[in-house]
């Protein structure tokens, strides 16, 4: 049985155009000194989800549906 990582869609979408993230043999991102998949939260990540919405006279809405 495999397990998915609730983060993958972050590390397809973040972490693949990140500067810090090391691909080759293994995919080691050098901010969290950590292997990717154990990453659990990041700045990045955070940014790119604030990223989906929109603030409309005090209300957040999303920015497409």
């Amino acid at each position: 049985m495999q397990t998915i990582n609730p983060n993958h869609q972050y590390i397809e979408d973040v972490c693949s155009k990140c500067p810090g993230t090391q691909w080759g043999k293994r995919a080691k991102c050098r901010i969290h000194d950590m292997h990717i998949g154990q990453v659990v939260s990041c700045q990045q990540w955070e940014e790119k989800e604030a990223a989906k919405f929109q603030n409309h006279n005090g209300q957040l809405a999303f920015t497409s549906l």
